[in-house]
């Protein structure tokens, strides 16, 4: 498990600043990351599904049911990032010997939890006390169909690609 924080700089910037915000964030720390660019893109199904969620959320009046709402929205989000960091380390680095051995080790372990905390507990205080910070006034055109696309291709790649090739 590679720990560090990206995950609140990635969280905070696309909710105050759209997706580009996200993506701009994930280029600069794929500077310094362990695995370089090739991570690069495999941040944007959690963006794009974070930016999609987030109008709704930042507008729900009830701030427990806001945050609540927005814990459920990074769940999700990070789990198709997981799936798309899974193929990564599957197939390109052949680090394990299938998906299903990997998410094993990641959601039974424990990892994904401890990166739900970080992609989800500094943003959720942001968003509940400085919510003017994040105030999603950012325009992304297409996010819906981006957004689909991007998870359409996780899905399909989990599908058709069950193990590493020999």
């Amino acid at each position: 498990m590679n720990f560090n924080l990206v995950g609140s700089f990635l969280s905070i910037a696309t909710m105050a600043a759209g997706p580009l915000g996200g993506i701009i964030v994930t280029f600069l720390e794929s500077f310094v990351s362990p695995v370089g660019f090739y991570g690069w893109p495999l941040y944007w199904p959690h963006i794009f599904l974070l930016a999609l969620a987030y109008r709704r959320i930042y507008n729900i009046p009830n701030k427990g049911v806001r945050l609540a709402a927005y814990w459920g929205a990074t769940a999700v989000a990070l789990f198709f990032q997981y799936w798309a960091w899974f193929f990564l380390y599957v197939y390109v680095f052949r680090f394990f010997p299938n998906i299903w051995v990997l998410a094993a080790f990641n959601f039974l372990g424990g990892a994904y939890w401890v990166f739900l905390l970080i992609y989800a507990l500094i943003p959720s205080i942001v968003l509940a006390t400085f919510p003017d910070f994040v105030k999603p006034d950012w325009k992304f055109p297409y996010l819906p169909h981006i957004t689909a696309a991007a998870a359409a291709i996780i899905i399909v790649a989990i599908i058709l690609f069950p193990g590493a090739p020999a």
